[in-house]
């Protein structure tokens, strides 16, 4: 058994899951499928999946700009 912490993808709450079977997937996929159960309640398919997207989007912009006068 193996722990994994992470955020859900449409909240970006942290979650800590245990996972059984640690050699049938990545952690990187693992996290990237993760859902709250609050979320999983809340929301739709397609609405949590345009959330997580979006989400994304945003982390990828923040990637590319330098902050200026950064000590």
């Amino acid at each position: 058994m193996k722990t994994l912490e992470t955020t859900c993808q449409v909240c970006r709450r942290s979650i800590k899951i245990e996972i059984e079977e640690p050699a049938m997937f990545s952690d990187e996929f693992m996290a990237s499928m993760i859902v709250c159960d609050s979320c999983t309640e809340a929301h739709d398919e397609r609405e949590r999946a345009r959330i997580a997207k979006f989400h994304k989007a945003i982390e990828r912009e923040e990637r590319h700009y330098k902050k200026p006068y950064v000590d």
